[in-house]
């Protein structure tokens, strides 16, 4: 195995940045662990120090354009920071290419936090070889008390506040582990309900529900939405919703969006009379394999004649361009497309100009308290004005009462959805007995 050296040297600690098979390694040698252990060793039965763990977001982007002299100089930089904005001399280790661990002393617990953001504001100019030219360090700290804790869990829960910072708090540069708490239990819940839903898919314990879409000048049934349902250990048969929300969230929504359109697919199959509607996770409007598999699964034009994709409106935030590729593809293989929860994010009439789109979905929010609210009423009356001018259909979700179907009807909408009509059952409605 070939590879290449380049030693970075931080405060006199030294560790070794290594090259191999095009990527970079950074590891801690013995000397590391010991110095950070001693350190670590003298905040045992105090409250006076934290370990605070440091990332520099975009540092391959710094060493790929400023090579490794700018590089090496990013542990100096920090230390000449805090010793500026805390009067405190720290001794870095650095524990990957774009992390940094040091023990600095909390002399003010109510000025911590505010003085550990200074010297983020300290160091976000690198100045760089290149005269006048500085770098600009996207950083964020986690930061953790280590009484009482090992070397590794000490280390750990900092990286841990250090993540969150990143992924859950992008306009906070500083969060301690302390802070984490409702971020760690909520990822933990989502963690089971992602787990068990995936549990139940491979155990075969899922299925779809329908609920129907019907015309509104005449309440006839024109689809059904085909939707997600877990069957639990002891035979209940419950909403997919908040599981599917979980598996977003970690990642692996891809698997449920390929299972579902397997189902709805044989559904259309065995029946060349129904037509149904399913949704996809806005992650799978970027997602290669999902398309590829709907390419194969939707190659024969009766199938996709009576099938409408939902994606929801929050999705176009995004990405409008990839999202409007997406529902062009959809649509030249054949499939309506529609446009799920219009009105719950950052809705933009420009929306319905790009994506050719065959109907809108209006929020439910917006139809619940249409009959007492004027505001809402207002709103629905304008998308579907809009709608219709892009050659758009309108439907409304979550139509609970006749009083709301009434008020829709006059307003212009073009389809109705919701338990007025007909709740989602766990069965076939289109087939007798």
């Amino acid at each position: 195995m070939n590879s290449d050296s380049l030693t970075a040297v931080e405060t006199g600690v030294r560790s070794e940045l290594v090259y191999n098979n095009g990527g970079w390694l950074v590891y801690l040698n013995p000397e590391h662990i010991d110095t950070l252990r001693s350190h670590l060793d003298t905040a045992y039965g105090s409250n006076s120090q934290a370990l605070c763990a440091v990332e520099i977001i975009n540092m391959a982007d710094i060493l790929a354009t400023y090579g490794s002299e700018t590089y090496s100089n990013v542990a100096t930089h920090i230390c000449q920071a805090v010793k500026q904005i805390l009067v405190q001399e720290i001794e870095i280790i650095q524990a990957g290419l774009d992390k940094f661990l040091f023990i600095i002393k909390v002399l003010d617990p109510s000025m911590f936090q505010s003085l550990l953001r200074e010297v983020v504001e300290k160091i976000i100019m690198l100045p760089t070889p290149t005269p006048g030219e500085h770098a600009v360090l996207t950083t964020r700290v986690g930061l953790m008390s280590p009484i009482g804790l090992d070397l590794e869990e000490a280390v750990t829960q900092a990286h841990i506040a250090l993540k969150h910072a990143i992924a859950h708090n992008p306009n906070k540069r500083v969060v301690s582990y302390e802070d984490t708490y409702t971020v760690r239990s909520e990822a933990t819940n989502n963690m089971r309900l992602a787990s068990y839903l995936l549990q139940a898919m491979q155990e075969e314990r899922v299925g779809l529900a329908f609920q129907p879409v019907v015309l509104s000048k005449t309440g006839e049934v024109k689809k059904y939405e085909s939707l997600l349902r877990i069957i639990t250990e002891d035979g209940q048969v419950i909403s997919a919703g908040p599981f599917i929300a979980a598996a977003e969230l970690l990642g692996c929504i891809h698997r449920v969006d390929n299972m579902v359109l397997e189902r709805v697919v044989a559904e259309l199959k065995a029946d060349d009379k129904v037509h149904l509607a399913m949704n996809i996770s806005n992650l799978s409007v970027d997602n290669a394999d999902w398309l590829k598999k709907a390419r194969t699964l939707l190659s024969d034009e009766q199938i996709t004649a009576r099938l409408t994709i939902e994606i929801t409106e929050t999705g176009t935030q995004h990405n409008l361009e990839k999202m409007a590729r997406l529902v062009d593809e959809l649509k030249c293989l054949g499939c309506n497309v529609a446009i799920d929860d219009f009105g719950a994010g950052h809705t933009s009439f420009k929306q319905l100009k790009v994506l050719h789109a065959d109907y809108i979905k209006i929020d439910g929010a917006f139809v619940r308290n249409i009959v007492e609210d004027d505001d809402n009423r207002l709103f629905v009356k304008t998308l579907i004005t809009f709608a219709k001018s892009f050659g758009i259909q309108s439907v409304a979700e979550f139509v609970e009462t006749g009083e709301v179907a009434k008020v829709l009807l006059e307003l212009g909408v073009d389809y109705m959805q919701g338990n007025y009509f007909g709740a989602a059952i766990n069965y076939r409605p289109w087939v007798e007995n």
